[in-house]
């Protein structure tokens, strides 16, 4: 939460802003991916409880 606060939104391609707007994108990217494994958990215990 501490990179929104560094962002520029006049200038996000400067150095600061560059820094928390990749870890921001890289933040987001590992929620996704926590998100798709607990689905694919999910699936794979539905499918084997209908086995």
């Amino acid at each position: 939460a501490y990179n929104i606060t560094v962002l520029d939104f006049s200038n996000l391609l400067g150095k600061d802003s560059s820094v928390a707007l990749i870890s921001i994108i890289a933040c987001i990217c590992a929620i996704l991916l926590l998100l798709i494994l607990h689905t694919s958990k999910r699936i794979e215990r539905k499918i084997k409880e209908n086995k």
